[in-house]
């Protein structure tokens, strides 16, 4: 008596449909080319796929090598999956699955390939075509758009809420065609634009509530940040690293609702935190890292703000040890990457601030192994059960036995831990 054979093909198209699920994008790719079946299965399958990122390690860019960054499977997924798009990321930004989380920090290690050989632009047809994205990142890095294509994708995706742009160089009259009833979150980074265009979303977008400048110097003498509390009173977040003008510091201040607040400016004094601090009491994150005129009094002002959870002071060699006797006991995340600060006062940190959950420490070049055990021991006898997660650099011999010496202590080596602000809005 013969055996009956069987074979895949004898699945049902459910059986199989589950089946392909499990597959990572490039093997999702070259199924479609087994037969006519199967090819019509894959293409159902993108209906699924929602989010772009060309920082997947999926795609092939998850090294900063650039002979390793499959350029051909970026495409062929980009143009299997746009319908069905609603997060596109086509900078170096981390994203888009946390898309609207997007921040002028986080910086994957791909923005060192500032001039790749090989750009996305093939890919400008396509993006054309999508009509349904909702957070969007684009970089002349990746794709080079000019003022007229940025007027096509605005005008074709009504329903876009994140918009980020980076290195572009542009009038801003493109800016007039954003959807802005839906509009909640638009940064730049190394853009140059004329802001009187900006002015007009500020004064039209009622939901805008982030907004981010980073390295952007050029046409910002216009920028009229007094629209926001006015037009825009749900104004959560701003970013802001652009030369300061007379009225920035009472601009900020009119900013009742701000939660999240990045000065990365280096002319900031410890009076004018003093005055943000005295009118901004829902600040829950706070980066005054590149703040190199402020000094451990303004340390002592942020006592005044109960809901700070989120605090950066890396980047400024004024604070001392004493000044971090005046930070809160109930900061979450706290980021003091200079050599500053001696092990004994971070580990003084440690025990007092039971609630802290990140610590990042990447630049201290001084801090040894004997810091890490001590720090270990310190999160070991909490009375609670918070994790700590600490950056730091690789301190070298024996660092893999300490880094899995303890459940409740994540070690990152040689990485900066990039803050997460929005989970904050």
């Amino acid at each position: 008596m013969e055996k009956s054979s069987t074979s895949v093909n004898d699945l049902g198209d459910r059986h199989l449909l589950l089946i392909f699920k499990y597959l990572n994008l490039c093997d999702r790719l070259n199924l479609q080319f087994v037969n006519k079946r199967w090819q019509n299965l894959c293409s159902s399958l993108w209906k699924d796929y929602h989010a772009f990122d060309v920082c997947d390690d999926e795609l092939g860019f998850g090294s900063i090598s650039e002979d390793e960054i499959n350029f051909s499977i970026c495409t062929q997924v980009f143009k299997s999956s746009f319908r069905y798009l609603t997060k596109v990321n086509l900078s170096w930004t981390r994203g888009p699955r946390h898309l609207d989380l997007v921040d002028l920090n986080q910086c994957c290690c791909l923005q060192k390939l500032q001039k790749p050989k090989k750009t996305l632009n093939n890919l400008k047809e396509t993006l054309f075509e999508c009509e349904n994205i909702e957070e969007l990142a684009l970089c002349r890095c990746v794709i080079e758009v000019d003022e007229q294509d940025l007027k096509q994708i605005f005008r074709k995706n009504r329903y876009l809420r994140t918009l980020v742009l980076a290195k572009y160089d542009f009038s801003g009259k493109s800016l007039m065609l954003l959807p802005f009833q839906s509009l909640e979150s638009i940064t730049f980074e190394e853009c140059t634009f004329d802001a009187k265009y900006l002015n007009v979303v500020l004064y039209k977008a009622p939901k805008l509530h982030t907004l981010g400048f980073k390295d952007c110097a050029d046409g910002m003498e216009e920028l009229e940040l007094e629209l926001l509390p006015k037009l825009s009173p749900k104004m959560k977040r701003l970013d802001l690293d652009i030369p300061p003008y007379p009225d920035l510091l009472s601009d900020i201040c009119n900013l009742k609702n701000l939660t999240i607040l990045t000065l990365q400016m280096a002319v900031v004094e410890d009076y004018e935190l003093k005055e943000i601090v005295r009118h901004c009491k829902k600040l829950v994150a706070l980066d005054i890292s590149h703040g190199t005129f402020l000094t451990d009094a303004c340390l002592c002002d942020l006592r005044f703000l109960p809901q700070l959870k989120s605090l950066d002071i890396s980047s400024n060699d004024e604070f001392s040890n004493g000044g971090l006797q005046y930070l809160s006991d109930n900061l979450r995340e706290l980021r003091v990457s200079m050599n500053k600060f001696s092990e004994n006062a971070l580990l003084k940190v440690l025990r007092r601030m039971q609630k802290l959950e990140v610590l990042d420490v990447s630049s201290c070049m001084h801090l040894k192994k004997r810091f890490v055990e001590s720090a270990i021991d310190v999160v070991k006898n909490r009375s609670n059960a918070v994790p700590l997660t600490i950056g730091l650099l690789n301190i070298g011999t024996g660092s893999d036995e300490i880094k899995n010496s303890c459940p409740k202590v994540k070690l990152v080596w040689d990485d900066f831990l990039w803050p997460n602000y929005n989970q904050y809005l």
